[in-house]
């Protein structure tokens, strides 16, 4: 794009509606438009939010010393400088992959799910909703207006409980995409990813159904909020495809000595994994140690 960000060299828990989400050494919350920030232009206003601490109860000592991974996953359901009083930040945190949500213009704190459901993979916001999906690939939704209040949508008959991680994609505001993540490590832990398969939510069978197709669309995964994009658009991406990054593994979270590697493009007919960044790209993010984050912008 030709611009120069000027954000905090954190790892970044989520990307969401063109604003990047981290959490600091005092478990506090923040949300960054790196778009309002660029070297050479003036700052925009609120390019930086600060939310309250996180401080559910109790704390493991060690889960809060590893604060760059206390938050696994984020999202907002609205953009919070056009709406500041009705958009709701949720996030997925340790230990236990638990809910917890706030929203900024009517909470001074965060309100923590019930602790029944955990191990949550992936959170999107649909209409007054939010849809997530757990390590069975159970589809559960969440009335944001009835303090969270939980249904049980799916039991995930058709999924396997073997794949490494799961990413829920919103299409619209009713059809859903559930990818699973299938990757081997090797002696000196590092990882790579296999393949991917991709299950189309039936609210009539209330199951998911694998689909081999996902025509014009290509799909982005890593501790972003999952993205799709029509490719004919003119995007520069390829259809069929699922671009991934090596994003956040809650029981391996030292990318050393290897650096972020687990990175490619997986083609769905093909079955195929290929690498669309250069050399010196992929040297760069293994020299920051951080796994990098898809974002898209707002032209």
């Amino acid at each position: 794009l030709g611009l120069q960000l000027k954000i905090p060299n954190k790892r970044f828990c989520g990307s969401s509606k063109e604003w990047l989400i981290f959490v600091d050494r005092d478990l506090v919350v923040t949300l960054v438009n790196p778009f309002f920030r660029v070297k050479g232009r003036m700052k925009k206003e609120n390019s930086i939010i600060c939310l309250p601490p996180l401080n559910p109860q109790p704390l493991s000592r060690y889960w809060f010393s590893k604060t760059n991974y206390f938050v696994f996953k984020a999202t907002i359901s609205a953009d919070p400088i056009l709406n500041a009083n009705d958009y709701i930040v949720v996030v997925i945190y340790e230990e236990f992959c638990r809910l917890a949500f706030i929203r900024p213009g009517k909470d001074m704190t965060w309100t923590y799910v019930d602790e029944r459901w955990s191990l949550i993979e992936e959170v999107v916001p649909i209409r007054d909703k939010f849809y997530a999906v757990d390590r069975w690939g159970n589809l559960l939704s969440f009335d944001s207006v009835d303090q969270f209040k939980c249904n049980v949508e799916s039991k995930a008959d058709n999924t396997e409980q073997t794949s490494e991680k799961k990413y829920l994609v919103a299409l619209n505001e009713k059809d859903f995409l559930m990818v699973e993540r299938y990757t081997t490590w090797d002696d000196d832990s590092k990882r790579k990813t296999m393949e991917f398969k991709v299950f189309e939510f039936s609210f009539v069978k209330c199951d998911w159904v694998e689909t081999n197709n996902l025509g014009d669309v290509a799909i982005f995964v890593g501790d972003n909020s999952s993205i799709y994009v029509v490719a004919s658009n003119d995007y520069g991406c390829q259809s069929n495809c699922i671009y991934f990054t090596h994003d956040n593994y809650r029981m391996r979270m030292d990318f050393k000595p290897w650096g972020p590697n687990d990175i490619g493009v997986y083609n769905i007919k093909t079955r195929s994994i290929s690498q669309p960044f250069t050399e010196d790209a992929m040297t760069m993010m293994k020299l920051m140690n951080r796994p990098p984050i898809w974002i898209a912008p707002p032209f």
